[in-house]
């Protein structure tokens, strides 16, 4: 008895021989790579296991990334404070020679020069970015905090303290 093949189950045939062959074939070669997961259906209690690690150790880098972040944040904010102080220890200097009733008046000129570059550089400092964040601006870290400016308020009449007080 013989049996007659169509093209088409010939055809049918040969795709699910060539189909089984790429799975077995995907499977020698998942196998020799070591990993015992390649999908979820392999062992899901391991997958499971595999996810949390993958994602504990997505946190842990993270953590590590905003440590970093922070310890640089505030060597950067640390040394800005220092050199501020510096500036403003220079400008108690430069008051106290400016006290000095044996100044002229280009002497003054001059301790107000100093005392003015002694203030820019101040706000210069008070400017200082880490990335591409202001260190003191607060929430607004985008915003510049302070800005020189050459406009006059009036703050009202200066109080003094007279003997009583």
């Amino acid at each position: 008895m013989s049996f007659r093949m169509s093209s088409i189950q010939f055809m049918n045939n040969y795709t699910k021989s060539l189909n089984k062959t790429y799975r077995e074939q995907a499977q020698m070669l998942e196998q020799g790579d070591g990993s015992k997961i390649h999908r979820g259906s392999d062992d899901p209690i391991g997958y499971s296991k595999l996810l949390r690690h993958t994602v504990s150790s997505n946190e842990n880098e993270q953590y590590q990334k905003n440590v970093d972040t922070a310890i640089s944040w505030m060597k950067t904010s640390d040394s800005a404070i220092a050199n501020i102080s510096d500036r403003f220890k220079t400008l108690e200097e430069k008051t106290n020679a400016a006290a000095n009733s044996y100044n002229t008046n280009s002497d003054f000129e001059a301790i107000g020069k100093e005392m003015m570059a002694q203030i820019e550089q101040i706000v210069s400092v008070a400017n200082t970015q880490q990335g591409d964040r202001y260190i003191f601006s607060g929430q607004k870290d985008t915003t510049q905090p302070f800005v020189l400016s050459n406009d006059v308020y009036d703050r009202g009449v200066a109080k003094t303290l007279d003997n009583k007080q």
